[in-house]
């Protein structure tokens, strides 16, 4: 029996130490690519930092249109929520700075939902998974499940957490947020008013 405990306590801290070590990894492989740009001559050096830093759309650009499932399978679009401002944020629960702000951003539900804005999860993983985690944070935004070839345009090659914040009309109301910092401020001055 203490063998069997020693097995799964092994195990478990190796996976937590894997999910650490893949996380780590992508940080370091932009932080590489970072640095290839600052020594790379200044004629690719603009290209490769307008890569790096990404602006995202316009204030007043319209966001694109999307279709994804939400977690009881219902297909949801950009045009059923006309008439609502909309929080978008592009999660994943695995992704270690979006579980550092989840248990804020529920908190500012409520102040959101004051000012007619909802938060709108796009979110990697399956229904079961999300389900879990948005529980466990209290978390009671809608979730919408992402697929590779899913991903609205503004969204693809961009990690996690990001967000636009959309008003009435689907335009963008505001800057792109990159980042647990960049979101987490946006949601308190979307809530605070």
């Amino acid at each position: 029996m203490t063998t069997f405990l020693l097995s799964l306590i092994l195990i478990s801290i190796w996976v937590g130490f894997y999910q650490l070590v893949k996380q780590q990894g992508r940080i370091l492989l932009r932080l590489d690519e970072l640095e290839r740009g600052a020594t790379t001559p200044d004629h690719h050096s603009a290209r490769l930092h307008e890569h790096a830093v990404f602006e995202g759309l316009p204030s007043g650009t319209v966001f694109p249109g999307f279709e994804l499932p939400d977690l009881s399978g219902k297909t949801r679009t950009l045009s059923d929520f006309r008439g609502q401002r909309l929080l978008l944020i592009h999660w994943n629960f695995d992704c270690g700075f979006c579980e550092a702000i989840a248990d804020d951003l529920a908190r500012l539900q409520t102040g959101l939902e004051g000012h007619n804005t909802q938060i709108v999860l796009l979110a990697s993983g399956d229904e079961s998974f999300n389900r879990e985690h948005a529980g466990r944070h209290g978390l009671e935004s809608l979730i919408l499940l992402l697929k590779e070839r899913e991903t609205p345009e503004p969204f693809e090659q961009q990690g996690t957490p990001v967000a636009y914040f959309v008003d009435e009309q689907a335009q963008v109301a505001a800057p792109f947020a990159s980042g647990a910092d960049q979101v987490l401020a946006l949601a308190r001055r979307i809530a605070s008013g």
